[in-house]
């Protein structure tokens, strides 16, 4: 569960991973199921499917390194309660240390006509994986935008914190463009502060606690800044004893 309050738009979601298959220390495949909603009256639906492998050590990585890709089937009600779909495709790197991520987003053609306004400049928003756009000329229109967006990150050494604690940056960028719309592009920053374990000592081990911050900057929207609250609770974690 995450919660992102914003300036301009709060997100909140719920997502569920379910393995498929997996080799412990080796291999795994995944479903992944989210729901996305904002205080806009977005709604956004996500089911992909994943995969990982892990690499023992080589002469270039001095520890195990997970390399993996996935795919989604995104599905989006806008607050004027029309329908986009779209397909997402990525690939990550992960270790201990670093890691790096880079998307794909195609979505359908499909475009709606909302209204008539005399004047106006285009106005968009992330509403999980979709990037959407409105249009103001003198038919008001919104779509969904292709594009791509990349980040990469590194975890901050704490001193004198065990691994309990995890602080990692990350920074990054997107890019969208449609024909008759206005390109999006612009650099993103984020940051996470991690805590594991939080209630291991009352007998619910591997959940996780996400605090974070995030901004950016494009063409479109200006500056955009969010906080971010997460919780993750593996479900074979429940009724297990002290």
């Amino acid at each position: 569960m995450n919660l992102k309050p914003g300036l301009r738009r709060s997100l909140s979601s719920i997502d569920f991973m379910v393995p498929l298959y997996s080799q412990p220390q080796k291999e795994s495949l995944f479903l992944d199921m989210r729901f996305v909603r904002d205080n806009k009256s977005s709604q956004e639906y996500n089911l992909g499917i994943g995969y990982r492998h892990l690499m023992p050590n080589t002469y270039l990585v001095k520890e195990p390194l997970i390399l993996g890709v996935y795919g989604f089937y995104d599905y989006r009600l806008s607050p004027k309660r029309n329908v986009f779909r779209q397909a997402t495709f990525g690939i990550e790197a992960l270790n201990t240390w670093f890691e790096g991520r880079i998307n794909g987003y195609y979505p359908t053609r499909r475009q709606y006509s909302i209204g008539s306004v005399a004047t106006g400049n285009a106005s968009g928003a992330f509403v999980g994986h979709f990037y959407f756009l409105s249009r103001n000329t003198q038919l008001q229109t919104e779509a969904a935008m292709p594009g791509f967006d990349a980040e990469a990150g590194a975890r901050i050494p704490i001193p004198f914190i065990d691994d309990q604690y995890q602080w990692r940056v990350f920074l990054g960028g997107y890019q969208f463009k449609r024909k008759g719309f206005k390109n999006v592009s612009g650099p993103r920053v984020r940051t996470t502060f991690l805590i594991n374990n939080p209630f291991e000592k009352w007998g619910l081990p591997n959940a996780k606690i996400k605090l974070g911050a995030e901004i950016a900057k494009d063409t479109v929207r200006g500056t955009q800044s969010f906080l971010e609250f997460g919780l993750r609770i593996p479900l074979g974690s429940f009724g297990k004893k002290i």
